[in-house]
């Protein structure tokens, strides 16, 4: 396993989303580990696409039951058409739920790490970096898309409003010493801002534990480092 326990204390510092957690190792050293799970555009298409495929499914069994029973009322047959209709944005929710990513970063002092499968990529922190959220690489291939397919079923005399994955969904990268290093593709904007915050604050609040930067302090403590002649705490 990539994330080995620590016998030190351990504090997770943030209860929102993406799970964050505090951890120091043998010599008191802090480390932030980041877990950041979401959809991406596929996962969205993907729930979107099995939710309907569901209550295409339930439609079926409610009603063919219902078709069964001897002379059934007439509030039957509403109710096996609405049952799985007033299901449908449970399942959406368990669905994406189910095809939700999780991408792993770990700060420390020193480095930021990416974690995905077996392979981890490293970076050394105290060259410039920065964390930025972009629009997702495929939003223009996907708009030219959809675009052709309205102008398609407008020639058939239909008119459709297909929903759009890809121009919902955004990069959230890494920008070290000027490079780009994709961290995750994240379907919403306001998911893919929180994770953006989030490992901004842990970015700063780990200088800020280390006394290696300016950082934001927590506690009025914070704001000196110790001193020859200060009295132990």
């Amino acid at each position: 396993m990539f994330f080995k326990k620590t016998p030190k204390k351990t504090a997770k510092t943030f209860k929102e989303q993406p799970r964050t957690t505090l951890r120091y190792d043998r010599k008191g050293n802090p480390r932030f580990d980041i877990e950041i799970r979401a959809l991406t555009p596929l996962g969205a298409k993907m729930a979107d696409w099995t939710t309907e495929l569901a209550t295409v499914a339930g439609l079926y069994l409610t009603l063919k039951e219902t078709a069964h029973m001897a002379d059934p009322a007439g509030w039957l047959w509403g109710a096996a058409i609405a049952v799985p209709l007033i299901l449908r944005p449970a399942l959406r929710w368990s669905f994406q739920g189910s095809y939700k990513n999780t991408t792993r970063v770990r700060l420390t002092a020193e480095h930021f790490t990416i974690f995905g499968g077996w392979r981890r990529r490293k970076f050394d922190r105290d060259l410039p970096h920065s964390f930025a959220v972009i629009e997702h690489d495929d939003k223009e291939w996907e708009r030219e898309k959809l675009e052709l397919e309205v102008r398609q079923a407008g020639r058939k005399g239909r008119v459709i409003s297909p929903k759009k994955y890809y121009g919902e969904s955004y990069h959230l990268i890494f920008e070290h010493l000027g490079e780009r290093h994709d961290i995750a593709a994240i379907y919403g904007k306001k998911e893919a801002l929180a994770a953006q915050a989030r490992l901004a604050a842990c970015d700063d609040r780990i200088d800020t534990l280390t006394r290696q930067g300016p950082g934001t302090p927590f506690a009025p403590a914070d704001e000196w480092a110790a001193a020859p002649g200060d009295l132990p705490k």
